[in-house]
């Protein structure tokens, strides 16, 4: 079988630099598949943005910002951290709305605008629940991509030949 049939192209990807390794995982965690894109890994590194991206989203949507709660959920909420800075603007987006839900238009504390008024109510029951797992399965599968970048960063790109012959010997 030649290697377009196998569905890989024919040229070789270059090994990253070991030294930027710590760079491509900050950028991950700062946004998911970034680290995959700069390290040349385009297409896989939009695919695993683009899936985790939707799969927070998607909780957020469903449960609203309270699913991220630190003091309620610590446990979920150490499986959440992953997804990056976009967990600590909800942390304080939720905690900010929480503190004041109808609060007067023009003071401090109020986040609405005049004609969408500020009244936030936290989610309760299954949308709570599913929001919360949704979003802390995304920050445990960005997990699997830190070590892949990792892994790719470290030892660079190994084709199923190579990962075969290693596994064989």
């Amino acid at each position: 079988m030649t290697k377009s049939q196998a569905g890989q192209t024919s040229e070789k990807k270059s090994t990253p630099e070991p030294g930027m390794v710590p760079i491509y995982l900050g950028l991950t965690w700062l946004c998911p598949g970034l680290g995959h894109v700069l390290m040349g890994d385009v297409r896989r590194g939009l695919i695993l943005g683009i899936t985790i991206w939707s799969l927070f989203l998607s909780g957020l949507l469903i449960g609203g910002v309270g699913v991220v709660d630190s003091k309620l959920n610590r446990a979920w909420f150490l499986g959440q951290l992953p997804n990056g800075p976009a967990v600590i603007l909800a942390v304080v987006r939720g905690k900010t709305m929480m503190a004041n839900p109808n609060a007067k238009v023009g003071t401090d504390s109020y986040l609405g605008t005049p004609d969408v008024p500020n009244d936030y109510e936290p989610s309760f029951g299954r949308p709570n629940e599913i929001g919360i797992l949704y979003t802390a399965l995304a920050g445990l599968l960005n997990l699997f991509i830190f070590y892949d970048v990792f892994d790719r960063g470290t030892y660079g790109h190994r084709g199923s030949q190579e990962s075969a012959q290693e596994a064989s010997a």
